[in-house]
């Protein structure tokens, strides 16, 4: 059901309208709640997470690439970690 509303983009309405058409619970509908998501990228953050791919893997992305990139899947902010001369 999660790949629904990614895919969709569904709001609530068209999640329970998914649900229901593949014979699911009925749902009785308590309010709504706006929710608000944050997320602090930072490039210590992101430089910890290319490293975690062990100093080997960095190592050869730098010497084929001359740099090592990773992107945050929430922000979309790109760190690089460039070969140094």
């Amino acid at each position: 059901m999660c790949d629904f509303l990614t895919v969709s983009g569904a709001d609530a309405e068209g999640f329970k309208t998914a649900i229901h058409k593949r014979g699911g619970s009925t749902f009785i509908d308590l309010g709504e709640t706006k929710i608000n998501f944050q997320w602090e990228c930072s490039r210590d953050r992101t430089s910890t997470a290319i490293l975690s791919l062990g100093s080997e893997e960095v190592k050869d992305m730098i010497d084929t690439d001359g740099q090592a990139d990773a992107q945050c899947h929430f922000t979309m902010k790109t760190t690089t970690i460039i070969k140094q001369t």
